[in-house]
C-alpha cells in the first residue's frame, strides 16, 4: 500500500474540501509517494495510480472526495509536535543552548519526522513520550503553524535567556547572537510570505490558490529563482528535466542563465516565473501554459526558445527588471509626477490658509465674479483679491494665476465650498472626539430666524477637559453647528435633539445639563423639552439660560421704578411717531446735510425683553436729540 504528503497549501485546500463536503484534486510528485499505510480510504484505481508514479517516478493528479476522508481524533491529519523551546529551557547550562538552536535549525528534518500518519504511533509511542517528558504534546494539524510559532518564540526567549547568563564566555554569546539574528531573520522572511523551512521556498506549488500581493512578489524576487540542481524524475516517456536547460549557451560558447526559467520539484514541472509574477491577464494573446506549468520535456528547447521571445514574456521580464530595481515607473517620468503632486499640493496649502484668514473674521469670500480672468478683477470678492494680492509675494499662486495654457485653477467657487465642507467637517470630528473623551457633557441650545426667514435651531455642547500632565480642568463650550427647525412642538424639539446626538455619534445617556430659555416649550414642567430629555435621562438637570434670565430680570426691576418706566415709554413712543410717517422718518433721516445725516444712526426700537436692545435705543436717541427737537 502507497501513501502520500502533503504540504501545507494542499492541506489547507483538504481541510476546506472536508469542512465543505467537496472534493479536492492535487498534483502529487513521485519524491512524496511512499510505502505504508494510507490515512485515506482510496479505492483501487487511485492506489493504483500511485504505484504506478511512484515506479514510474512521475508525478500523479489524483482526487479526493470528501467521504474519502478519515475522521479521527485530533482531525484528519494529526500532528506530534514537540516543545522544543519550553523544553530546553528548563535545562541548565551550555549545552541546554545548543540543544535549543539546534532543535530550531532542523525543524523541517523534525516536522517531517513527526508528521505520521501511523495509528501505533499516535497512540503508543505518545503515551510513553508523554509519561517520561509531559512538555510532548499533541496538537493537530489546524494548530500546528500556531504552535510553530510559538515554539519558534519560545526557542528565541530560551537563547535570549542563557545568552545573558552567559555573558562571560564571548565566544559562546557570540554563537548564539548570531543565532538569535538567523531566527530573526527566518520569522521575518515567514512574514513576508516565505517558508524557509521549505527546501525551496519560492517553490510555485507552495502558492497554489494564494493571491500574489506585492508583498508576496518582491519577497520572491529577493530570495531568488526556485532552480534546483537534483536528480530530475523521468516520465513515462523516459525523458526528464536537465540543468542545462537553465543557460542559454551563445555562438561565442558563453553560459547565460535564463533566471526567469524555474523547475518545480514537488509539481515536477517547469514554468516562467517572470509571466507567473507579472504577466498581464488581460493581454489579447495572453497563453498560461508557462505559467500553469509544462512537464512535456519533448522539444522542450523549441519551447522555450519561442517563449523568451514573445511579447507577453519580454514585458513581463521588463516589470520585474523595474521591481527588482524597486522601481514601478520610469525616473524621469517618476519625477515629474512627485513635481506636479508637490505643486498642487502647495496650492491647496495656500488656498486653504487664505479661507480660514478671510472666515475667521466672518469676512464674505466672493463678489460678482465670473472666470478667473484679468478682465474681472476689480470685481471680485475678497477670496480672489486676497489671492491676487498673494501671487504678488509668492511664486507658487504667481505661477498658478499666470499660467494661461492651464485651466485648472482651483479658485471657483464650487472648490472653495467644497474646501469649506471639508474643513467644517474635520473640525466637527476633532470636537466630537474631545467630547467623546468625557465623561458627561450639556446641551445648550435656541432657535432665530436668519435672512430668509427659516427657523434655525443653535446647538452648543458645554464639556470639561481633563489635563493629566499639567492637573488642570478646562471648562469648553463649542458650537456644531444650524439646524433647520420646521416645527415649533415639544416633541419636535426633542426629536431634533436625538438626531443630532445620534448624528454626532454622541450618547445622549451622558448628559448631565440642559440650558434653554424660559419658553413654556422649553422648560414647561409637564410636557416641554427638558422634561422629555429628563424621562430618558433624569441625570439631565434643566438650567434657565442665564442671558436669558438676565434679561428678564432687569426688564422686570426696571418696571417697578416710575421714573425709568416713564422715561422708555417716551423713548418707544418718540420711536413711534417718527416710523408711523414716512415724511417725517425722511426728514429725520436726510436733513440739510445729506452726506452726514446718512452716516447718523437712526432711532431704535425698545424691546421689552432684551434689555441689550433699550440700549441702542438710547443710544440712537441721545445722537438725534437734536434733530428730533
Amino acid at each position: 500500500m502507497y501513501y502520500f504528503k502533503l504540504n501545507e497549501n494542499q492541506l489547507k485546500k483538504l481541510r476546506e474540501a472536508h469542512k465543505n463536503d467537496t472534493n479536492a484534486t492535487f498534483q502529487i510528485a513521485s519524491n512524496k509517494i511512499f510505502k505504508g499505510e494510507n490515512i485515506y480510504y482510496l479505492d483501487k484505481i487511485q492506489l493504483d495510480k500511485l504505484k504506478n508514479a511512484k515506479e514510474k517516478k512521475s508525478g500523479v493528479r489524483l482526487e479526493i472526495r470528501s467521504s474519502q476522508i478519515k475522521d479521527k481524533k485530533g482531525g484528519f491529519l494529526p500532528l506530534i509536535f514537540a516543545g522544543i523551546g519550553a523544553a530546553s529551557a528548563l535545562v541548565g547550562g551550555v549545552t541546554s543552548i545548543v540543544n535549543t538552536v539546534n532543535d530550531y535549525k532542523h525543524k523541517k528534518a523534525m516536522e517531517k519526522e513527526t508528521i505520521r500518519h501511523n495509528k501505533e504511533m499516535e497512540n503508543k509511542e505518545v503515551e510513553l513520550k508523554a509519561q517520561d517528558n509531559p512538555e510532548i504534546v499533541v496538537i493537530t494539524n489546524e494548530e500546528s503553524v500556531c504552535q510553530s510559532k510559538n515554539a519558534s518564540k519560545n526557542a528565541q526567549s530560551g537563547v535570549e535567556q542563557k545568552v545573558q547568563s552567559n555573558h562571560g564566555n564571548i565566544e559562546i554569546v557570540n554563537e548564539l547572537n548570531e543565532q538569535v539574528n538567523q531566527i530573526n531573520k527566518n520569522e521575518s522572511m515567514e512574514i513576508q510570505g516565505l517558508n524557509l523551512l521549505h527546501d525551496y521556498p519560492t517553490d510555485q506549488a507552495h502558492f497554489l490558490g494564494i493571491t500574489l500581493t506585492s508583498v508576496i512578489k518582491r519577497s520572491i524576487i529577493e530570495y531568488g529563482p526556485c532552480r534546483p540542481k537534483i536528480e530530475f524524475p523521468r516520465n513515462e516517456d523516459k525523458r526528464k528535466f536537465s540543468v542545462e536547460y537553465y543557460y542559454l549557451s551563445s555562438k561565442s560558447g558563453n553560459r547565460i542563465p535564463r533566471t526567469w526559467l524555474c523547475y518545480s520539484p514537488i509539481l515536477n514541472y517547469v514554468y516562467c516565473e517572470s509571466c507567473w509574477l507579472f504577466a498581464d491577464r488581460q493581454y489579447i494573446n495572453y497563453k498560461s501554459e508557462w505559467i500553469t506549468g509544462i512537464d512535456n520535456w519533448q522539444h522542450l528547447s523549441q519551447k522555450i526558445f519561442k517563449h523568451e521571445s514573445s511579447i507577453q514574456h519580454i514585458k513581463s521580464v521588463q516589470i520585474r527588471s523595474l521591481w527588482a530595481k524597486n522601481k514601478v515607473l520610469d525616473s524621469q517620468l517618476e519625477n515629474q509626477v512627485s513635481e506636479e503632486a508637490a505643486f498642487w499640493r502647495s496650492v491647496l496649502e495656500r488656498i486653504i490658509m487664505i479661507i480660514l484668514h478671510l472666515t475667521s473674521g466672518n469676512t464674505a469670500l466672493r463678489g460678482n465674479e465670473g472666470k478667473f480672468s484679468s478682465k474681472n478683477q476689480f470685481s471680485a470678492g475678497n477670496f480672489l483679491q486676497t489671492v491676487r494680492l498673494v501671487a504678488n509675494y509668492d511664486p507658487i499662486l504667481s505661477k498658478l494665476i499666470n499660467c494661461e495654457k492651464s485651466k485648472i485653477k482651483y479658485l471657483s467657487h464650487t472648490i472653495v465650498d467644497e474646501l469649506i465642507g471639508i474643513l467644517s467637517s474635520d473640525l466637527l470630528k476633532t470636537i466630537c472626539n474631545e467630547i467623546k473623551l468625557c465623561q458627561c457633557f450639556s446641551i445648550i441650545m435656541d432657535s432665530t430666524l436668519d435672512i430668509t426667514k427659516l427657523d434655525q435651531l443653535s446647538v452648543i455642547i458645554r464639556y470639561t477637559v481633563i489635563h493629566f500632565e499639567e492637573k488642570k480642568l478646562e471648562v469648553k463650550e463649542s458650537f456644531v453647528g444650524f439646524f433647520e427647525l420646521k416645527h415649533h412642538g415639544a416633541a419636535d424639539y426633542t426629536q431634533m435633539i436625538y438626531e443630532i446626538l445620534s448624528k454626532l455619534d454622541l450618547d445622549i445617556n451622558k448628559c448631565r445639563g440642559q440650558g434653554y430659555d424660559g419658553a413654556s416649550v422649553m422648560s414647561g414642567v409637564h410636557s416641554g423639552v427638558q422634561t422629555r430629555i429628563k424621562e430618558l435621562v433624569p441625570s439631565a438637570s434643566y438650567i434657565h439660560c442665564c442671558s436669558h434670565n438676565l434679561n428678564l430680570v432687569i426688564s422686570d426691576a426696571a418696571k417697578c421704578h416710575s421714573k425709568v418706566l416713564n422715561f422708555f415709554d417716551t423713548v418707544q413712543a418718540i420711536f413711534n411717531f417718527f416710523a408711523s410717517s414716512a415724511p417725517r422718518w425722511a426728514l429725520l433721516a436726510f436733513g440739510h446735510d445729506i452726506s452726514i445725516k446718512i452716516r447718523t444712526k437712526v432711532l431704535k426700537k425698545v424691546c421689552p425683553t432684551r434689555w441689550e436692545a433699550r440700549h441702542d435705543a438710547i443710544f440712537s436717541l441721545k445722537e438725534r436729540y437734536i434733530d428730533v427737537q
